[in-house]
C-alpha cells in the first residue's frame, strides 16, 4: 500500500527526477574533472530528455482521454 502510493508520486513528480539528474550531472563532470574519467554527459543528458519527454507525454494522454466529456482535463 505505501509502496504503490510512494510510486504514484514518483512516477508524477517530475521535481525528483530533475533532483536526481541534476546531483547526477554534477557528480560526473566532477569527476570528470578532478579524477580525469570519460563519463559522457551529454548521454546523460539525452537521458534526462528523453525520460521528460516520456512522463509528459504519458501525463498529456492521460489528461486528455481519462477527462469525462465536457470536463477540461485536470479537474
Amino acid at each position: 500500500m505505501v509502496w504503490r502510493k510512494f510510486e504514484q508520486y514518483l512516477m508524477s513528480s517530475t521535481g525528483f527526477y530533475t533532483a536526481l539528474f541534476v546531483g547526477l550531472y554534477l557528480a560526473s563532470w566532477g569527476l570528470n574533472g578532478i579524477h580525469y574519467t570519460k563519463l559522457d554527459l551529454t548521454a546523460l543528458k539525452d537521458l534526462y530528455i528523453w525520460l521528460m519527454t516520456q512522463l509528459n507525454a504519458t501525463h498529456a494522454v492521460n489528461s486528455i482521454w481519462n477527462s469525462p466529456k465536457g470536463q477540461p482535463p485536470g479537474l
